[in-house]
Order: C-alpha cells, then sequence, then structure tokens
C-alpha cells in the first residue's frame, strides 16, 4: 500500500518538509507524492542526483517520473 504523508516525510530533510516539498496528487496515479517546488526544482534535483552519485548510484529517468 502507498505511503501516507507522516511516512513520506520521515525521508524528507524537516528544513525542505511542508515548504520545498509538499504533497501532490500524482497527475496520472492520483496517488499522494513528494512534490518540489517549481522555484527550488532544479536546485533539488541536482542535489538529489549527486547523493545518488556519492553512492555510485546512476540516475535514471524512470527514477524521475516516479
Amino acid at each position: 500500500s502507498p505511503l501516507s504523508t507522516d511516512r513520506i516525510f520521515d525521508d524528507i530533510m524537516q528544513d525542505y518538509a511542508q515548504r520545498t516539498v509538499t504533497i501532490e496528487n500524482h497527475p496520472h496515479t492520483s496517488r499522494p507524492q513528494a512534490s518540489i517546488h517549481p522555484c527550488q526544482h532544479g536546485a533539488a534535483m541536482k542535489r538529489v542526483i549527486e547523493a545518488l552519485q556519492e553512492s555510485n548510484k546512476v540516475p535514471s529517468v524512470d527514477q524521475y517520473l516516479f
């Protein structure tokens, strides 16, 4: 079953929760998802990609979409 809103925010730094990151319904599945505010999207995604790369993981498009 999908994560609750509280569980989604468990993995988000408190500095970003309810500010840069909010919960919105996914446009295709209508399930709640974490959404990065557009004005911070580029900077936030850069940090996500850098963290993946530091862990020797390769980001892929399917991770971005869902």
